[in-house]
């Protein structure tokens, strides 16, 4: 299986491949060399990537073995690990160089399944630029990356929109990415990042008919069409237990929508912006689905995708996790930016789409609510709110579930927030500011901090100081 990964990784990941601007180089044999970075952290193993556009053969030094790989993607399975332990590591290239030059990078272990151990992670999402020459808002990235690291974070998952987007040439998307992960790099080389994509981070071509003109997933490389899916998948290293395609058409789920344990809890990230190619399909009258045999709207979680999440999470319950937290980019109870589109299409749509979306939006979170989950995190609105989902109109979910939006990253700032909504009395807090989430599980309990940057934030002006604007003592109180 790994083997076939492998060919379809070396087969498109170096197609087109651009310098990447401004990464750091340590005996590097390659001007656009990433890495070393690591990913798929276990309790007894872990991933060790690099990516360069010439073959960059090596090996990776780790608790006193010596593992090599010669062939593209260049990822390096460690097994054997302990739970919760640190260990040290440097990459040796064939053509002389070393990775770091001097000393080793580190990498800390997940606690061991079902244990009690403390542990952190952030949620950073959003981080997305005004345009494509400027994709990223590496300033702020760059910035909360580096505090989560400082409060000892030991993994950050991010739910879409790293940048720009919505890209028509796979160059230049693959560019954006990787501007992403140069400034994400200090961060990476040490602590595993978990992504998804969000609506900016697609991979587009035009297409028409009678209705008009709109966008539909992928571009063509080659002869043939490269889904945005694939892409990024290409671009990073993430768990691979992904849904089956939803027809033998859509692209591949694989590594865009995944689980994961750490310690007592476990993670569900969703790909919430599934073989989406535009922002609004074109309007026809009494039939939301003309467009699905060939693309999907945003937000909308398509069947396959709703299966395999109903199934993980059985199986998580079944496993015994203490904690469940779920991830996406579209919100499932937007508060204001994006109540035309996400899970709710207020405005954006015709009847039938809104009862479908709101019928989709209704069965998720009862999954959500009917498994035990404690959180949902979200990005996509570019602010921060946090909400206890129980009544919600006319439904009512007990137990309630934590609705989480960090969309505050670096995109652009939004003060949007609505009072009329159906759940508008269920938030408990919103700010716009630039800030991160910061949870920490001590067993029974989990508590939520949010660091936001100081509204002056000025990246030449030294280390900024941080202030807490949101915390919960004990998330599992639900109130």
């Amino acid at each position: 299986m790994r083997s076939a990964r492998r060919r379809s990784r070396a087969l498109m990941a170096f197609v087109g491949l651009v310098p990447l601007v401004g990464v750091a180089l340590l005996a590097a044999p390659a001007a656009d060399l990433e890495g070393p970075f690591v990913g798929n952290v276990t309790s007894n193993s872990a991933v060790i990537w690099w990516r360069s556009s010439t073959p960059a053969p090596g090996a990776v030094v780790i608790a006193n073995r010596t593992l090599r790989d010669d062939q593209p993607p260049f990822e390096v399975t460690v097994t054997g690990l302990e739970p919760g332990k640190t260990y040290q590591y440097h990459v040796e290239l064939d053509e002389g160089g070393r990775l770091p030059g001097q000393g080793d990078y580190s990498l800390r272990t997940a606690a061991g399944r079902g244990t009690e151990a403390e542990f952190r992670f952030a949620v950073i999402c959003d981080s997305r630029g005004t345009k494509a020459s400027e994709p990223v808002n590496v300033p702020v990235l760059q910035a909360l990356l580096k505090h989560a690291k400082s409060r000892s974070a030991q993994f950050v998952v991010f739910p879409g929109d790293l940048a720009f987007g919505y890209c028509n040439d796979a160059a230049e998307y693959r560019r954006e990415l990787r501007v992403w992960k140069s400034a994400a790099a200090d961060l990476m080389h040490e602590i595993p990042v978990y992504l998804t994509m969000g609506n900016h981070d697609v991979l587009i071509h035009p297409d028409r008919d009678r209705h008009g003109p709109y966008d539909l997933d992928g571009a063509m490389v080659g002869g043939k069409l490269l889904t945005g899916e694939e892409a990024f998948a290409q671009e990073f290293v993430n768990p691979s237990n992904s849904p089956q395609p939803e027809n033998a058409g859509a692209p591949p789920y694989a590594e865009t929508c995944y689980s994961f344990d750490w310690g007592n809890c476990h993670f569900v990230v969703l790909n919430t912006n599934y073989w989406v190619g535009t922002r609004s399909f074109p309007r026809v009258p009494g039939d939301p689905c003309r467009l699905y045999e060939r693309g999907n709207p945003e937000g909308r979680i398509m069947d396959r995708q709703m299966q395999w999440l109903r199934e993980d999470l059985r199986r998580a319950r079944q496993a015994g996790a203490r904690h469940i937290f779920v991830f996406g980019h579209e919100p499932a109870f937007p508060v204001g930016a994006h109540v035309d589109d996400a899970m709710y299409y207020e405005g954006n749509a015709t009847l039938s789409l809104k009862r479908d979306i709101r019928a989709r939006q209704h069965q998720f979170w009862q999954m959500l609510s009917d498994n035990g989950v404690l959180a949902g995190f979200f990005g996509d609105e570019h602010n921060y709110s946090r909400a206890l989902i129980g009544p919600a109109g006319d439904k009512t979910y007990d137990p309630p579930v934590w609705h989480i939006i960090s969309g505050g990253a670096g995109a652009p700032a939004s003060s949007a927030r609505r009072t009329d909504l159906p759940w508008s009395d269920s938030i408990r807090a919103f700010e716009d500011r630039r800030h991160y989430c910061l949870v920490t599980v001590q067993g029974r309990q989990v508590t939520l901090e949010v660091f936001a940057l100081p509204a002056d934030f000025d990246p030449t002006m030294g280390e900024p100081k941080f202030e807490v604007i949101d915390r919960v003592e004990d998330m599992t109180a639900r109130d």
